[in-house]
């Protein structure tokens, strides 16, 4: 499974968040906020696109080279994790808005082995907790969900499940906030169909070239979704027909 390297994992010590901040203290806000925005526009952290390979690059422009082969062992050992993740970038900036000075000194190339290190010290902060067996569904999903995307997954089902999860066990128990929007109520407004049935359709629409493999279809007219594939489902067809718009435009 995919995680952040830090520097609890490379060295087994624990760092504190004031460690991070000792750090940062150093440097120019304006500096240091040039740094990790052009960190994030080389790796497009934005699209969530960054792959290990360029985290890779990354991690041998920015670190000692005696890091780089502990880095790349832990890589190694699994597969897809990264040291320069979204989250991490927004921790950071968020730190140094709050820390660094107005007249502090620039970061240089001098200064590039010091400030790689606040990455691997923020991967052990950022999560802001430890899971515990007694969070509750609240906690685990406040503090998990922005790291979904270093989990194994297939994408597509997994973002309906996910989104399925938030409407409909975590959403409801914030109805009596003033700020609340009833994101089911608003998506069948729009779309014209309830967002289950939505997932319904869409789950249903995603087996269909899996089974077309499975069975040997997949070179074959079989392969393609036809009009009449739900007609024996119990979902009106003017839903099943409303979707398959939605889908094909």
């Amino acid at each position: 499974m995919a995680r952040l390297i830090s520097w609890w994992s490379l060295t087994g010590e624990k760092r504190s968040l004031e460690d991070l901040r000792t750090v940062l203290r150093e440097y120019r806000l304006h500096s240091i906020l040039q740094g990790f925005a052009r960190i994030s526009v080389k790796l497009r952290t934005w699209e969530n696109s960054s792959t290990p390979e360029s985290d890779a690059g990354m991690v041998r422009e920015m670190f000692p080279p005696e890091w780089v082969p502990r880095i790349e062992a832990q890589r190694d050992g699994s597969p897809g994790s990264k040291v320069f993740h979204r989250i991490t970038v927004l921790f950071l900036i968020k730190q140094a808005l709050m820390i660094c000075p107005a007249g502090g000194i620039d970061v240089g190339p001098e200064h590039v082995y010091k400030v790689s290190s606040c990455f691997l010290l923020a991967n052990d902060l950022v999560l802001g907790y430890e899971p515990l067996p007694t969070d509750t569904l609240d906690q685990l999903m406040a503090g998990l969900m922005p790291f979904y995307e270093l989990t194994p997954q297939q994408a597509f089902p997994e973002d309906l499940i996910r989104t399925l999860i938030l409407w409909e066990e975590i959403l409801p128990r914030f109805r009596s906030d003033a700020r609340f929007i009833d994101l089911p109520a608003l998506f069948q407004e729009r779309v014209k169909i309830s967002f289950q049935q939505f997932c319904q359709l869409s789950l249903g629409t995603t087996i269909k070239p899996l089974l077309a493999e499975q069975q040997g279809d997949l070179l074959t007219d079989n392969f393609f979704l036809s009009p009449t594939y739900f007609s024996q489902t119990v979902v009106p067809s003017g839903e099943v027909q409303r979707f398959l718009e939605l889908v094909s435009t």
